[in-house]
């Protein structure tokens, strides 16, 4: 999913609601330099099939919070429009601190990650 924009002043501009990124984006992002560079992506929780997550909860987040607390707010209200929160594990575990750690965070999707294409 594409959640945001990085503008030129290096500012977030959050995608509302987030869009789905297909072959079609990845192809147009082709030859543009590297997309995680302007793009903000993220993709569903894997669970039991990540490194980072603990049998309950992401071990990724909390890491990220203790290494960076001051990165983020502590208050719901200074929080950026985000199109995933409601469905966000870092969200949901860490509230608003994840939001602004978030921003810091660079998802590169592996191959295996992309969507399959069919066709001739």
């Amino acid at each position: 999913m594409l959640i945001a924009v990085l503008g030129e002043d290096g500012r977030l501009g959050y995608v509302r609601p987030a869009m789905p990124v297909d072959e079609q984006f990845i192809e147009a992002c082709t030859g543009h330099g590297d997309p995680e560079s302007r793009f903000r992506f993220a993709d569903t929780c894997a669970q039991d099939a990540c490194e980072h997550w603990s049998g309950r909860h992401c071990s990724l987040v909390g890491r990220l919070v203790g290494a960076r607390p001051e990165a983020g707010p502590e208050q719901a209200d200074d929080l950026p429009r985000c199109g995933i929160r409601a469905e966000c594990r870092w969200f949901a575990q860490d509230g608003p601190r994840a939001c602004g750690i978030c921003p810091l965070v660079v998802y590169r999707p592996t191959p295996s990650d992309r969507p399959q294409t069919t066709g001739t």
